[in-house]
């Protein structure tokens, strides 16, 4: 079946209703998304395009709200704001010497609670370090064996992943190249619940590795954080965060 919408794209597929009411939404199996678009020779054109994927259960794409594009968890924000990033806008985190600090804060839900097998993904741009870690995305409340997971900011701009099991035994592998101030990189954190690997990916390449890990982590019922842990300290993210992503599978 094939339905034009009123953006010029035509999907052939079984189900294409979600498209077909403009939501900017597609559930597509299996189909092709087409349309003409004229071109003038000589000039580059850009594509971009988002894919969800399945098993994805957070999703912040900071276009000037806090909303999740995956479950609707939206959150609510301290001291952001945004400015454009590396697709539309990103969430902007400033920090302060003393409180009150940045931060993007979604209430806790079952699905946080990923046992074995986990993925953190997104875009970053720090802004020089603050000689404290800078928290990426974090799940926990910041007593000794209480975080299951988090990406973070080293303190000497190293990356860093971390995770809690459910017997409060703690892992955690660490980058050897620092970030560059200014500059956008794509990074990604996971852990395989199949192999038991820890991994940082950076702009698609692998930075950094370990394994295996055993057990399951440990569950949390606090708030999951985007540019701030729990702790009252400094330990905010300096920069630009985009697109940031959580999946209950290891991504690849």
């Amino acid at each position: 079946m094939a339905l034009p919408t009123s953006s010029g794209w035509t999907f052939n597929a079984n189900d294409p209703a979600t498209a077909a009411f403009g939501d900017k939404h597609l559930a597509l199996a299996t189909g092709q998304l087409t349309r003409v678009i004229p071109t003038v020779k000589g000039r580059n054109y850009r594509f971009s395009w988002a894919h969800r994927g399945p098993n994805i259960t957070g999703w912040w794409r900071a276009e000037d709200n806090a909303n999740d594009s995956a479950t609707n968890n939206n959150g609510t924000t301290q001291l952001i704001t945004y400015e454009p990033g590396v697709v539309g806008d990103a969430f902007v985190s400033h920090y302060n010497f003393s409180p009150p600090h940045s931060r993007v804060s979604m209430p806790d839900q079952p699905y946080y609670e990923l046992t074995n097998t986990l993925s953190i993904e997104g875009w970053i741009k720090p802004n020089g370090g603050s000689g404290n870690s800078g928290i990426i995305l974090w799940r926990g409340d910041c007593r000794g064996g209480f975080d299951p997971y988090f990406l973070q900011q080293n303190g000497d701009e190293t990356l860093g992943f971390y995770i809690t099991d459910s017997l409060g035994a703690g892992a955690g592998i660490n980058t050897t190249t620092p970030l560059t101030p200014g500059k956008w990189v794509h990074v990604a954190a996971t852990l395989d619940g199949y192999t038991g690997n820890m991994s940082i990916y950076t702009n698609g390449v692998l930075a950094s590795s370990r394994g295996p890990i055993s057990g399951t982590l440990r569950p949390s019922s606090l708030p999951l954080r985007i540019g701030r842990n729990e702790d009252p300290s400094l330990h905010t993210w300096k920069g630009q965060l985009d697109e940031l992503r959580v999946w209950n599978r290891a991504r690849s």
